[in-house]
């Protein structure tokens, strides 16, 4: 954003010559690299959402299993 502010400041038409041009590409990039790095953090918070969801059904399959085992006076090892 700033390489296009100071082309302008530094004798640039305002038209589309290259440096212009290279200005608007540097400046989509930028705001391009912006809306991944928000996507990014957006999946990143939902995935640590689901492994927490995941790890909270295994913690109670777990429980189950050890309910079952406890209930009927089974001795097993379940893996």
């Amino acid at each position: 954003m700033h390489l296009c502010r100071s082309a302008v400041q530094n004798g640039g038409d305002g038209g589309l010559g290259a440096e212009n041009i290279l200005c608007y590409e540097m400046d989509q990039l930028l705001l391009d690299a912006k809306r991944l790095a928000s996507r990014l953090r957006e999946h990143n918070a939902s995935s640590d959402a689901l492994i927490s969801q995941a790890n909270n059904l295994h913690f109670k399959v777990d429980a189950m299993k050890q309910v079952t085992i406890s209930k009927f006076g089974l001795v097993l090892s379940l893996v």
